[in-house]
């Protein structure tokens, strides 16, 4: 089956503000729970990273962060002390950022808004794409990464979802893990309570984990992606623990 690029319920305009930060929370908070499935995808980027002397990543489309609560450690363990900083077009706020920060130890929120595909020349790092990439249709996906490799920085891309029956089995027990971890969601929120407890906010879980399957690009399909732009690319799967991959894509300036 041919990359799909569906529509998220999360993503649409008419989607009330509390619903989408209760989904980007969610996400964030499920990102961050385990290394686990990381572990190829770091030991590769543990390599670039040795070979380029990188020491600072700029993670973009972070929403409420997750991932980088596991990659940034795991490179740690791995001799790579890298700052880490987290941008979104529609950053959180303040109370939220600092909340995000203080779970993370080195890392920090930019305060203001970062379009993927033209980063402000002042914002510095090894691009990072956690989990987000997928929401990109071909032509601003190929310009995220071109905007990376023209200005002179490296590029990972990584998705932890994919259009494969495993990846897709598994997005089912997001309605379950919506309700186990409510309890360990902070700052606490009438809003999520509400969009939890009606099935309103697992639903949409299930429904957009499914979209977002079917919305990942292959390795094959990232390989079109990047045909023809500068620098060295590559692509494919790295492994996590336990069963499923990650799909990844790292691109770096000549």
């Amino acid at each position: 089956m041919g990359r799909i690029q569906g529509i998220e319920i999360a993503d649409l305009e008419a989607t009330p503000a509390s619903l989408k930060v209760y989904i980007s929370e969610f996400l964030g908070f499920i990102g961050g729970l385990t290394g686990a499935p990381y572990v190829g995808f770091v030991e590769r980027l543990a390599e670039v990273f040795g070979q380029r002397g990188i020491t600072e990543v700029l993670e973009l489309c972070a929403g409420h962060g997750g991932p980088s609560r596991q990659l940034q450690p795991m490179l740690k363990k791995r001799g790579h002390h890298v700052g880490w900083t987290l941008t979104d077009l529609r950053p959180p706020p303040p109370e939220d950022r600092a909340l995000i920060e203080a779970r993370a130890p080195g890392i920090r929120f930019a305060d203001t808004s970062v379009d993927a595909t033209h980063v402000p020349e002042e914002l510095r790092g090894f691009r990072v794409v956690c989990n987000a990439f997928h929401h990109f249709p071909p032509e601003l996906a190929r310009a995220i990464l071109e905007d990376a490799v023209t200005r002179g920085e490296g590029i990972a891309i990584m998705e932890v979802t994919a259009r494969h029956p495993m990846h897709m089995l598994s997005v089912l027990f997001l309605p379950f893990n919506a309700l186990l971890i409510l309890p360990f969601m902070r700052p606490f929120r009438w809003s999520r309570l509400g969009w939890v407890l009606t099935g309103i906010g697992p639903f949409i879980g299930l429904f957009d984990g499914l979209v977002s399957c079917v919305r990942v690009y292959s390795p094959a399909e990232l390989d079109a992606l990047t045909e023809g732009l500068p620098g060295t690319w590559e692509s494919g799967r790295a492994k996590m623990k336990g069963p499923g991959f990650v799909t990844y894509c790292i691109g770096l300036p000549e």
